[in-house]
């Protein structure tokens, strides 16, 4: 294989390579344009690659011509590409310049398909061997076509527009993006513009070596671009330390223990403030059914349920819950979280947060034994105020009783009683007495303590 097919063939592999890596960039985030434009730049280099290789190995004129007139469309598309690369990227620039130039070339392109054999020669009478890389190429001899002093004037164009986005970007403190980029971009535009007026007005035979130029800057503003897509990843780093540092600081000044797991993996990350609130020692494995044996037993169907339901239905969850520590000791837990989903809707992971609550819950234990107390002191001070009426109440069964007695004794006396009047006597002192015990046992339940 000929040198001139491995380094054009090659050049088009690294341009393909570049456009691979750039362009899936601008599919996750559509608003990097400067890397769209470059993946359509570095593609556009590699198909010059492809267009230049068959125009140096042509056999004939019209291989020669074909190749030509169609390279000049993935050149068209490179400096527009370059043009919005430049713009976007350095964020400077007369658009009106890049717009004129693109214009020019458009007019340019329309020339080579409809003027001449293309916008190089009105006519292609012969090849003409050089030497390149060790070996002959092919060039054309033949008649110029005039039209092509276009393509002069849009490079001519676009190498202010990029002159002057690099300067402006350079005066807003951006030197080193107006060095490399403004810079190999505008000497790529020079050297084009020189290698056409030497091949138009001086009558250079020399072979086509844009993809050369154009590799050179690929490689330069795809080193800027990376730079800046890995300082652009360092600083999201470097802000996701950050907050994750400010949570941490948080949810230890709130004594809030933190945990993560991993449903599909069953996995479970946790804070060193949640190992202390449930009791597990640093650097002890953990999993969900040693997470569930620390829960007491009573509240830990009541927690397995709702981690369920969350995972089922979606949303956040909260329960208050008990602790068996390993000392046998109880503590109160508040636990709140959240469940996370992929795109169709299934569990990913679980993140959750817990605080001791143990004092609040023996405040509120305390408080409802004092409020107990105080209602217990509250029966009891009112009994002065019934004791005229207790005594009231217990006096009419007692006077009921000692009446009925007294004509039960009465008719007693009598050598021949009425046993019928002294039975209805002695049931009226039963019923005396019960509503005497009525009273009684009702005074009793006022005064027992009890809610």
């Amino acid at each position: 294989m000929s040198p001139v097919t491995i380094v054009y063939s090659m050049i088009g592999g690294v341009c393909f390579t570049l456009a691979a890596v750039h362009l899936p960039v601008w599919l996750r985030n559509r608003e990097a344009r400067a890397s769209l434009a470059f993946a359509v730049a570095a593609i556009c280099s590699g198909a010059i690659a492809c267009g230049e290789l068959f125009m140096l190995t042509a056999a004939t004129p019209a291989e020669y011509v074909a190749a030509q007139k169609w390279n000049h469309v993935p050149i068209a598309l490179l400096l527009v590409a370059l043009a919005a690369f430049g713009y976007h990227y350095l964020r400077a620039g007369r658009l009106w310049l890049a717009l004129l130039g693109i214009g020019v070339r458009l007019v340019a392109l329309a020339i080579n398909f409809g003027i001449g054999e293309n916008l190089n020669f009105l006519e292609v009478t012969a090849l003409g061997r050089v030497p390149y890389m060790g070996e002959e190429v092919a060039v054309a001899i033949g008649v110029r076509n005039p039209w092509l002093v276009l393509t002069q004037l849009d490079t001519f164009v676009l190498m202010l527009f990029f002159a002057d986005a690099s300067v402006t970007a350079w005066r807003h403190g951006r030197r080193t993006e107006a060095l490399l980029v403004g810079g190999s971009l505008t000497v790529f535009m020079l050297a084009s513009a020189g290698r056409s007026m030497l091949v138009f007005w001086a009558g250079v035979q020399m072979p086509s070596i844009v993809s050369l130029f154009s590799l050179g800057v690929m490689l330069v503003t795809g080193y800027a671009l990376s730079m800046d897509l890995l300082r652009a990843r360092q600083l999201a780093d470097d802000e996701l330390s950050e907050r994750e540092l400010q949570a941490t600081l948080a949810a230890e000044a709130a004594n809030l223990g933190t945990w993560t797991r991993d449903i599909a993996n069953g996995t479970v990350q946790v804070s060193k403030k949640w190992r202390e609130l449930f009791g597990f020692a640093p650097g002890e494995p953990l999993t969900l059914p040693s997470l569930l044996q620390r829960i007491h037993v009573d509240d830990r169907a009541a927690f397995d349920h709702r981690l369920m339901q969350a995972a089922r239905d979606g949303g956040d969850y909260h329960i208050e819950l008990r602790l068996v520590l390993p000392d046998e000791k109880t503590r109160w837990i508040a636990a709140s979280g959240r469940v996370a989903f992929d795109a169709r809707g299934r569990a990913l992971r679980t993140r959750g947060a817990c605080i001791d609550i143990t004092a609040r819950k023996r405040q509120e234990r305390e408080t409802l034994r004092l409020r107990q107390d105080i209602a217990h002191v509250g029966r009891v001070s009112v009994m002065g105020q019934l004791a005229s009426a207790l005594a009231h109440e217990i006096n009419q069964p007692l006077g009921a009783i000692l009446r009925n007695a007294e004509a039960a004794a009465i008719f007693l006396q009598d050598p021949s009683p009425d046993l019928a009047e002294i039975t209805a006597i002695l049931e009226d002192i039963r019923k005396d007495d019960q509503r005497a015990g009525a009273v009684i046992d009702r005074m009793r339940t006022l005064l027992r303590r009890q809610e």
